[in-house]
């Protein structure tokens, strides 16, 4: 099934929505930042309307995509900024580069219905021009509540969010994890352990007492495919049972699925620990 939003083609009208998820992209590209103090000005660039994004799917991997249609690559000097409603490009830019910044837009496209972004592909802003670079209001931070936050420095309290809570921190887990992504175990210092390798031993549900049943066996012995980021992000294939290591990186990984299979993805649940979602479509069509 094919995505609905699309760039709109010249002299088309712009669509009026009757879903409230639904909202137009302007999106400014294919130029350059320039100019010193107040005669800032966005020099010979394009722009395009991607109208029908979700607030739903929309993600960085979305705005990414808008760029390569423009015949661009996205590299380390390019940035993306967001136009804040009723603002210009002197006093509004917000630089754009994570999954927060995603969450606040989708809560102003709520009223606004546009979203203004303008591509830097020089890194002309972070630069010399960082001083027009101004924060995302906190009005927009929080989206609907369930979705990544810009984390903030605590008050030294004992209080924490318990929505939030990340195990991690927790000293009774002990602190293995810590020694697997600080120590580099290619430098021969002789000071690493012996790797062990630790298997479950199944042998125990051979035992004559359980008496399991040839499904009961089964499920207990199904070894569980673990998702990793590294080689699955970019194309990610989901299986029964697969494991993430956060909801985060469920998210992402959702949002790229959805991207390269050009499928709108609806969630019909999503919190901060369960998220249940499915192709829209799926009854008549399936998932691709």
């Amino acid at each position: 099934m094919d995505d609905p939003s699309h760039r709109r083609e010249h002299g088309d009208d712009p669509p009026q929505y009757d879903n409230p998820n639904m909202f137009t992209v302007v999106f400014e590209h294919n130029g350059f930042f320039c100019g010193l103090k107040e005669y800032l000005d966005y020099a010979s660039g394009t722009v395009d309307y991607f109208d029908s994004c979700n607030t739903e799917t929309f993600s960085l991997l979305w705005i990414e995509d808008f760029i390569r249609q423009g015949g661009n690559e996205v590299t380390e000097r390019t940035h993306i900024y967001w136009c804040l409603p009723g603002k210009g490009i002197r006093d509004g830019l917000c630089c754009i580069d994570n999954d927060s910044h995603i969450v606040a837009m989708m809560a102003a496209v709520q009223e606004e219905k546009e979203l203004n972004l303008i591509v830097d592909h020089t890194n002309f802003l972070k630069g010399l021009r960082e001083d027009v670079v101004v924060p995302i209001p906190s009005k927009y931070l929080g989206g609907n509540g369930n979705d990544i936050q810009d984390a903030e420095v605590g008050d030294g309290s004992d209080t924490a969010d318990s929505e939030f809570y990340d195990s991690d921190w927790d000293a009774e887990d002990g602190d293995d994890d810590l020694f697997l992504d600080n120590v580099d175990k290619d430098v021969n210092d002789n000071n690493e352990p012996t790797d062990i390798v630790e298997q479950e031993d199944d042998a125990g549900l051979e035992h004559k007492d359980l008496n399991l049943s040839k499904e009961e066996y089964s499920k207990l012995t199904y070894k569980f495919k673990e998702f990793n980021a590294e080689v699955d992000m970019e194309a990610p294939v989901f299986k029964v049972g697969m494991l993430f290591s956060s909801m985060e990186e469920f998210r992402r990984a959702l949002n790229s699925y959805s991207v390269n299979e050009r499928v709108n993805i609806r969630k019909t649940r999503n919190e901060s620990t369960r998220l249940h979602a499915m192709c829209e479509g799926f009854h008549e069509f399936g998932c691709p």
